[in-house]
């Protein structure tokens, strides 16, 4: 019985050890609130989200969706966010894209919109539109290279 207790004493030292996340990524920059790492995810210490900005370029719908399911960065689980979601990156006169720089995928921006993974059946998506602070909903067969797609997750 005692070197069971022993045991698991051990045990539980060793997993204290343990770092609270599965990632192996270091931290590169921060900037308020978000901490970017060097494996692309950007943490959003007030939401507890972790994002990962797709390419700045305009993207369609569909392929920012393609884009953000075959995500395997740092174990997985990534979805397309919610307009909310999305609202709550925005930071006015932050950076030229009322968003965090940490967020940028090139010097020069293109996108102030970000499709969300919210739709009306298989005609319409909903997209935030950085520069007006709201979101609105964007035919996806008119405008199939629009916008830009971004992955959000729970903090792992």
């Amino acid at each position: 019985m005692r070197s069971s207790v022993i045991w698991l004493i051990i045990i539980i030292c060793l997993a204290c050890l343990l770092p609270n996340s599965a990632s192996s990524a270091e931290e590169k920059a921060r900037e308020g609130h978000f901490i970017a790492y060097d494996n692309g995810v950007v943490h959003d210490t007030n939401t507890g989200l972790d994002w990962i900005s797709g390419p700045d370029e305009d993207t369609g719908f569909e392929k920012a969706k393609a884009w953000v399911e075959s995500l395997k960065v740092d174990g997985g689980g990534w979805r397309m966010p919610t307009s909310k979601e999305l609202k709550s990156l925005y930071e006015r006169d932050a950076w030229p894209m009322n968003m965090t720089s940490l967020l940028k995928a090139n010097e020069e921006p293109v996108g102030w919109w970000v499709w969300s993974g919210e739709t009306r059946g298989t005609e319409q998506a909903r997209v935030f539109d950085f520069y007006r602070k709201r979101p609105y909903w964007n035919q996806i067969a008119v405008k199939p290279d629009f916008g830009r797609g971004f992955a959000v997750r729970e903090h792992k």
